[in-house]
């Protein structure tokens, strides 16, 4: 590991607001496993919560969206990969 990398991710766990609990990112979260939920109300959704994040918590959204996206039908991913645009 690189000697930036390495500081970095010391910083981050030095830093006890970095773990968390991030509110907004686990109702992400629970929009995101919610099936009765169309991709364009999810993605809705989870914008506005991103939007009310702050600092560690925003960062943390990354891996709401990665989730998203793995979780995505084909039709979906097409919804989403015009977003990106």
């Amino acid at each position: 590991m690189d000697k930036d990398l390495a500081k970095m991710l010391a910083n981050a766990k030095a830093n006890p607001r970095s773990q968390g609990p991030f509110p907004l990112v686990e109702h992400a979260n629970a929009i995101n496993q919610d099936n009765s939920l169309n991709i364009e109300t999810k993605v809705e959704r989870i914008q506005a919560l991103e939007r009310q994040a702050t600092d560690y918590e925003q960062d943390a959204f990354a891996e709401v969206w990665e989730s998203l996206y793995v979780t995505a039908t084909d039709n979906e991913l097409i919804y989403l990969s015009g977003l990106d645009s």
